[in-house]
């Protein structure tokens, strides 16, 4: 036992005044949320030249905090209650000051619909595009990870279909480019739907946007020479002991190895013992 008690990590305690520091900190950044975004909702006239200018930048400051992954107040709760039945004029158009302040409180999954991003003004759709494919830091209530799945098919389904039938609007084409660059699908691996469609839809968003940027995807491979087994090689950026590497290892660990040889090539080399 005393081996053992020699090997443990000491973790320094929060000190009382650290932690009131902390939490004082913490109530004002929520009190500003709530005040700016009642700013969004009551200024409708004036709300682009003050999302572009300081008070939208404020609201980024505050956004990048990762202050909408906090666990929400009382007080948070009932202005969220308040916010959601008005945020849709009409099916896919949004008030907008409502949207903006929605934004703040919560992730796309958590919206009572989808929006047509031709409905979105134009002076907000990048930072729309963000948050629409912004996903949980954590899940934190039972179910929320599943609801989080159906909202992503429906959300990539629209992207897919919007941008492969659009290829000559610049809006779709600056879409599909961010969609292949910023969209995130590990959050989907945290349940027991198919994610097939998904893959394939985004794949496809990932190809057309390769395709119209001129690269090359198609590849005729020469004839393979003749030698006693399969060549089988696996890029990876890294063989550490992540969601990744797990899921991949059975694909090819149990091959046999009088059939084929194996090789992996990584990115990375962190001289982990997995790796």
């Amino acid at each position: 036992m005393s081996d053992l008690n020699s090997n443990l990590i000491e973790i320094p305690s929060i000190g009382t005044e650290a932690h009131r520091m902390a939490s004082a900190t913490m109530s004002a950044m929520r009190q500003a949320r709530r005040e700016l975004v009642a700013w969004w909702i009551a200024l409708p006239e004036e709300l682009k030249p003050n999302y572009v200018e300081r008070l939208g930048q404020v609201w980024k400051q505050l956004d990048n905090s990762g202050i909408r992954d906090v666990v929400p107040t009382k007080a948070d709760s009932a202005f969220i209650a308040g916010l959601l039945p008005g945020l849709a004029v009409g099916r896919g158009s949004p008030d907008v000051g409502r949207l903006v302040a929605a934004m703040f409180f919560l992730h796309p999954h958590q919206l009572p619909l989808n929006f047509d991003i031709q409905k979105i003004p134009p002076w907000l759709v990048n930072d729309y595009m963000k948050f629409a494919l912004n996903s949980p830091l954590m899940f934190r209530e039972m179910g929320e990870a599943d609801a989080y799945c159906r909202y992503a098919a429906r959300w990539i389904d629209y992207l897919h279909n919007s941008i492969l039938a659009n290829p000559n609007i610049e809006l779709w084409r600056n879409i599909g480019i961010f969609v292949t660059q910023a969209l995130n699908v590990v959050p989907l691996y945290f349940n027991t739907s198919n994610l097939r469609d998904i893959c394939r839809k985004r794949a496809r968003i990932m190809e057309f946007v390769l395709q119209g940027l001129g690269n090359q995807l198609d590849y005729k491979f020469p004839a393979r020479p003749a030698r006693p087994k399969l060549r089988l090689g696996l890029l990876a950026l890294h063989f550490l002991p992540q969601t990744e590497t797990f899921a991949t290892l059975p694909a090819y660990r149990y091959l046999d190895r009088s059939c084929f040889e194996i090789i992996l090539y990584s990115l990375q080399s962190t001289g982990h013992p997995l790796e």
